[in-house]
């Protein structure tokens, strides 16, 4: 497998990237790895909201490293129930391996991930440890002043060549991912360390310019408290709570369903200068609502009334049928 020339980018926050090379430098002398989950934008590009480091069972080797299948299925299964997120690739560590490409093993596994999954795409991501300046990594061990560079490569179903990535790397953390380290089911590294390098991706691309809200409302530590205020009120009420992020337009949307009431609460990404909107389907068509303010109790309550509502017109519906 070769590489391709179409260039594609990587939307992450530096907090993931610090757990990353963490990880890395915690294994000098042998190969480290995790999953990555996140979604995918219209545009095709992958965005990694949370890197998970190796299970409890992985296997680390000179040459190589294989995860804790478990472990990821288990963890998968959580951050996908409750935050929405897919896997969306996986890393590892190369050390003293040579350039930080995939190998023909690397090759072999992104074609086994398209041969036993529904999978279309799949982002690998290959770290090496180098010392400041040095292009030459690491062989045994570390310094005080090593690095990790981090390639990202892309694999396509039917492809027969793999692109190389740049990274358009946000400020602070994710939100999705602090929430859910928070639980304790999901651990980060135990040093995370801001001793990474990734090629930029360039600022004057073509198209919207990703997460332009990465760094606004919602990653602020307000923006935070926020969201878990709302979180904590909706799933006390709700079924079905998901947190989805539009990576190309920076909107978040929190989709709610009780009974067979369904609505979605929209935060446009210059929230609260812009009012969210709670959005419903009713008899085939879309209805809209301004939930006006920043306050999340009073957000929550328009919600919750709006779904008392539903929930009650379906209840009459039901019952006007089984009486004709």
């Amino acid at each position: 497998m070769t590489r391709s020339d179409r260039d594609f980018t990587v939307l992450i926050h530096q907090r993931e990237l610090d757990h990353l090379a963490g990880w890395v430098l915690e294994s000098p002398a042998t190969e480290t790895g995790g999953t990555l989950f996140g979604f995918w934008t219209h545009s095709g590009s992958p965005a990694a909201h949370l890197v998970l480091g190796p299970g409890p069972g992985a296997r680390r080797e000179t040459t190589a490293f294989f995860q804790d299948r478990t472990f990821v299925l288990e963890r998968g299964h959580f951050v996908g129930r409750r935050y929405g997120l897919q896997h969306i690739g996986d890393w590892h560590s190369h050390h003293a391996l040579g350039p930080g490409a995939p190998s023909d093993g690397d090759a072999r596994t992104a074609r086994n991930v398209f041969e036993h999954t529904g999978f279309t795409r799949f982002l690998l991501l290959i770290a090496t440890t180098h010392d400041e300046g040095d292009a030459v990594p690491v062989a045994h061990g570390r310094t005080q002043d090593s690095t990790v560079r981090v390639g990202a490569f892309l694999f396509e179903r039917g492809a027969a060549d793999y692109r190389t990535g740049r990274w358009a790397v946000l400020p602070g953390e994710s939100p999705t991912a602090t929430a859910a380290r928070r639980s304790r089911l999901i651990c980060g590294a135990h040093r995370p360390l801001r001793r990474w390098h990734v090629p930029r991706a360039a600022r004057a691309e073509a198209g919207p310019t990703p997460l332009p809200a990465g760094s606004g409302w919602y990653a602020t530590a307000r923006g935070q408290a926020f969201l878990r205020a709302i979180d904590t009120a909706c799933r006390a009420a709700f079924d079905g709570c998901t947190m989805v992020l539009d990576t190309d337009t920076g909107e978040l949307t929190y989709r709610v369903r009780a009974d067979r009431a369904r609505a979605s609460l929209v935060f446009p990404s210059d929230f609260p200068h812009s009012p969210a909107r709670i959005l419903w389907r009713e008899d085939h068509r879309v209805e809209q609502v301004e939930a006006g303010g920043e306050d999340p109790a009073a957000i929550f309550d328009s919600l919750s009334t709006l779904m008392g509502r539903r929930s009650a017109r379906h209840e009459r519906t039901d019952d006007e049928g089984e009486a004709r």
